[in-house]
């Protein structure tokens, strides 16, 4: 099929072309076609048949199934005996010179038919290169929006809920009298309730449910711990929550360093996007477009390349 001529034999007492010799010799057509690498069609063995009317039925016969196909036809056994009997009307009726000037004429033709054909494949490659590079900037373009929109939707979801307990805990700070947590324990409250403990416990609760409600959203965003490499010993202090938020908060100024103040909103909000951004999710996205625009490279150097043999042949 990659031969610059083709020779499709077909024997003359075979009649006409079965169906697999049919679809064969269509597929090389179409190829000519394309790339303007000829076939030449051989009907061997001619001496076989009875006479001419004999070859002339077969020729009909063939041009049905693939009409104007030349026919070569050729006997060997002429053209042995022709050149053993030095008998020049014997060689002419076998059909070689013919054929072999036919060749010839093909030949002759190849040069151009492969500056053709390079000239065909070098443009068949930089349309599937355009093609991919489209493909490519779609499939990033895709994927950076993505991105963005899903940083949007944790920025909006995250403000809201650190809005929402800080007006909860301020709401429930004002709502306190007298500050009993600020008042140390002695010895002998060691086993006792006292006021303070009650306080503390009080202001704990209200920092442990800001905390179940923020963790909601992280977790409903991928951010479920913290990174490999952040890690501590004990397992239950590997959590993005108390990475940030520390273990437990037990006096009113706490709560509203926390929550009170705009920079503690904004603390909060910053590192557990920092954290976020570290997800596993976040980061296998990001390895995602990375990955897509090292393949849009690869395929704009491809391009150069092709453009840069183009201008060299």
């Amino acid at each position: 099929m990659k031969s610059d001529i083709r020779l499709f034999v077909h024997a003359a007492k075979e009649g006409e072309l079965d169906a697999k010799e049919l679809k064969l010799l269509t597929d090389l057509d179409a190829d000519r076609v394309r790339t303007g690498r000829q076939t030449l069609f051989v009907l061997s063995q001619v001496d076989q048949l009875a006479d001419d009317a004999a070859l002339r039925n077969v020729g009909d016969a063939i041009d049905r199934q693939m009409p104007r196909l030349a026919l070569n036809a050729v006997s060997c056994v002429r053209h042995r005996k022709g050149l053993d009997g030095a008998k020049q009307l014997l060689l002419e009726k076998s059909g070689i010179p013919a054929l072999h000037v036919a060749l010839q004429a093909e030949l002759a033709r190849v040069p151009d038919a492969r500056a053709h054909e390079t000239a065909l494949l070098m443009r068949e490659i930089d349309e599937e290169l355009q093609l991919l590079r489209a493909a490519q900037h779609t499939s990033r373009d895709l994927l950076r929006c993505t991105q963005r929109q899903q940083r949007f939707d944790f920025d909006r979801g995250l403000a809201a809920v650190i809005e929402k307990v800080a007006g909860d805990i301020e709401a429930m700070l004002n709502a306190l009298g007298t500050d009993h947590a600020i008042v140390p324990d002695t010895a002998k409250d060691a086993y006792m309730i006292t006021a303070g403990k009650l306080e503390r416990a009080h202001i704990q609760i209200a920092y442990s449910r800001a905390c179940i409600e923020i963790d909601a959203v992280l977790t409903a965003h991928g951010v479920v711990g913290l990174p490999s490499e952040q890690h501590a010993a004990a397992s239950s202090f590997n959590s993005v929550m108390i990475a940030v938020m520390g273990v437990s908060v037990k006096f009113r100024k706490d709560l509203r360093r926390m929550f009170g103040d705009a920079s503690g909103r904004e603390r909060i909000q910053r590192e557990f996007t920092h954290y976020y951004e570290l997800s596993d999710d976040r980061k296998a996205l990001t390895a995602q477009i990375a990955d897509t625009e090292a393949a849009i490279a690869a395929s704009e150097k491809a391009s150069a390349a092709m453009r840069l043999f183009e201008a060299r042949a």
